[in-house]
């Protein structure tokens, strides 16, 4: 889907189930809990939580700034959302009770058409959050990954450069002039297993999995995309059982099922009507939605 509309399929009958509409501006984010809701933000920073089935979403968070990036906890209990501001913020979905774990700057810089970011400490590229919600991962725009660990009491508790040393095929190529490698490489997506063990995020072509207690990779899927360019990028959503369901454009569209313990591809679904960007699973792992 693209736009302001995501499209939901049933896997298994492998035909579309239920188109979703009901937001006013671009979508550029969708996520799921394991209760099989989905959660979209567009870009005027109104989210919106969807019920597992039929329509009737409910506005939860009318953020005053735009969203960069929002990530779910599993069980659907906490929402956090990164603000354009640099700002880091956590809602409790069950009674709407908003907690600001980083204060943003709020003001507007008009060369950027965004909000001032005084430093590369908050110019923030990707979110996550741990299943449980105690923790948000954010990932900031700086020359090795640079990815932050927060407890949402506050202060950073631990910090990874998870692009430091990219493995053979996952090197940054996006280049800022011909024959000169770029000196940013962000990290772009960034998702937190289901039993907080485990963390896959985008390094460039590739997909890594890594060991949280270590940082160590532990799995890499090489080709998750046809360039380091972040219009080429793809999403990537776990299991409840821990298989990562896969979207990649090379150069069609397709949903894979990949087993990072066995690094095997179990499935893969063709979408050629849709290129998703986005993509989220029921709790079942029988539907997706995709933007």
């Amino acid at each position: 889907g693209t736009g302001t509309i995501v499209w939901v399929w049933d896997l298994e009958a492998r035909g579309l189930s239920r188109v979703i509409f009901g937001h006013d501006a671009p979508v550029h984010g969708l996520r799921s809990d394991h209760a099989g809701r989905f959660v979209t933000a567009d870009v005027s920073g109104t989210v919106k939580i969807w019920p597992v089935t039929g329509y009737g979403a409910v506005t939860v968070v009318p953020e005053s700034v735009a969203i960069v990036r929002f990530a779910l906890s599993a069980d659907g209990a906490f929402l956090g959302i990164s603000g354009a501001d640099g700002g880091l913020t956590q809602w409790r979905i069950q009674d709407l009770q908003k907690r600001v774990v980083r204060a943003g700057s709020g003001r507007l810089d008009s060369r950027f058409q965004g909000f001032t970011q005084p430093s590369n400490e908050v110019r923030r590229s990707s979110l996550a959050t741990s299943a449980d919600g105690g923790q948000l991962f954010s990932g900031l725009a700086d020359p090795v990954g640079t990815t932050q660990v927060w407890s949402t009491g506050g202060s950073p508790s631990v910090t990874f450069a998870l692009n430091d040393k990219p493995g053979p095929g996952c090197e940054n190529m996006t280049q800022s002039q011909p024959g000169v490698q770029s000196s940013m490489y962000p990290l772009y997506e960034i998702l937190v297993s289901p039993d907080g063990r485990s963390l896959a995020h985008r390094q460039s072509k590739c997909l890594v999995v890594r060991d949280l207690a270590s940082s160590s990779t532990v799995a890499t899927l090489r080709a998750f995309a046809n360039s380091g360019d972040i219009r080429d990028m793809r999403d990537f959503a776990f299991r409840p059982d821990g298989v990562l369901v896969v979207s990649q454009f090379l150069p069609e569209s397709n949903v894979l099922l990949w087993d990072w313990r066995r690094n095997k591809v179990l499935a893969k679904r063709a979408f050629q009507e849709r290129a998703p960007r986005w993509l989220a699973l029921s709790a079942d792992g029988k539907t997706i939605a995709l933007l």
